[in-house]
């Protein structure tokens, strides 16, 4: 058991009629929790929150038992010093943001404005903020309670891509500088790797699988799941200069043509592509429409239901997806020099 950490032992909780069954431990750092609409991701954060108890189970923080059922312990929301923030940041519309943040106080004021950014916001009312300026100062108001863990939830919904590198580089800050256990919600995979490659996956109020990235895909029936939610590549490039509709890209020593962005030469930004859309190849290609090509070398190979996940290094992890049979005929095995290619426009701008 994590000494900061969540853990849900045994918990069954029931809201409106829906049912979530959990038993998994969230340890130090950020995991994302994953899973379609219904599938039980804010029931599992109200239930952390206090919110809602628990018909059965346990919820600790640490060795401390927040919740125990069988024992009848309870312990109410506003004492167990986790900040959750909502999808809507749920800001008092009288109050600015200054007198907002302060409620809770418990760190230093100071620290937690220049964490967040949020120093020429603080004499705004929430009806003048941006939704990212908004998100932050929730967060803000939160973190000055000094919580032992913090619960987001869908915290990039409705974000422009500006304030979603606002909102990531804040959260990787909280990071560095608490080392603040942190449970985000999310609907795409894509999203939760922005973060964290550990991920928590449910369905239908069932924690299919919990773990890295490639524990999780290994897990029966959680690749077609975290299929439908977005898995994709995700890969930070540097522009270097823009073409008749595209833009040039440089990923270490590889140059890519990208479709069009309007990030300046020199700016680092993210794309992303599917695993299906990644043609692999045992030897360099000539005469085809496929314009980026990426060398690398096979680190792993995952075996997903009726085919392979290929995870190739190629100065950052890609994934590619290929049928059994492929894998075969390529001779694919780990250290394997392979060559990646990818059309531009199955290449998406992230940021």
């Amino acid at each position: 058991m994590d000494a900061r950490g969540l853990t849900l032992d045994g918990v069954v909780a029931a809201r409106d009629g829906f049912t979530l069954t959990a038993d998994l431990a969230f340890g130090a750092g950020t995991t994302a929790v994953l899973g379609p609409s219904g599938a039980g991701k804010s029931t599992l954060l109200q239930v952390a929150a206090g919110f809602i108890r628990p018909r059965a189970g346990r919820v600790l923080i640490g060795d401390e038992v927040l919740s125990d059922a069988a024992a009848g312990g309870w312990t109410p929301p506003w004492r167990r010093r986790v900040g959750l923030v909502f999808q809507e940041p749920r800001l008092w519309p009288h109050k600015r943001v200054h007198a907002t943040i302060r409620y809770g106080g418990r760190y230093r004021e100071d620290d937690v404005v220049a964490w967040c950014g949020i120093g020429h916001l603080l004499q705004r009312l929430p009806r003048q903020l941006s939704g990212g300026e908004a998100q932050r100062v929730a967060i803000a108001r939160a973190l000055l309670a000094r919580p032992r863990l913090l619960l987001l939830d869908e915290p990039f919904t409705g974000l422009d891509p500006a304030r979603r590198r606002q909102l990531r580089t804040l959260l990787e800050t909280l990071q560095a500088e608490l080392s603040l256990p942190i449970v985000c919600v999310t609907h795409l995979v894509s999203e939760a790797l922005e973060l964290t490659e550990r991920l928590a996956l449910l369905d239908r109020g069932v924690v299919v699988a919990h773990g890295p990235l490639a524990e999780v895909l290994r897990t029966p029936g959680a690749f077609g799941l975290a299929h439908g939610l977005g898995l994709e590549n995700l890969l930070e490039v540097e522009v270097v200069g823009h073409g008749d509709g595209t833009t040039l890209a440089r990923l270490g020593v590889h140059d890519l043509v990208l479709p069009h962005t309007d990030l300046p030469p020199g700016q680092r930004g993210r794309v992303t592509v599917r695993p299906e859309d990644v043609l692999l190849a045992a030897a360099p290609l000539s005469g085809v429409s496929a314009r980026n090509a990426l060398s690398g070398e096979v680190r792993e190979l995952l075996p997903l239901e009726d085919r392979l996940l290929v995870h190739v290094d190629v100065g950052q992890p890609l994934r590619v997806e290929v049928t059994r049979d492929s894998a075969l005929e390529l001779g694919l095995a780990v250290g394997r020099p392979v060559w990646c290619y990818t059309k531009t426009w199955a290449c998406r701008w992230w940021d």
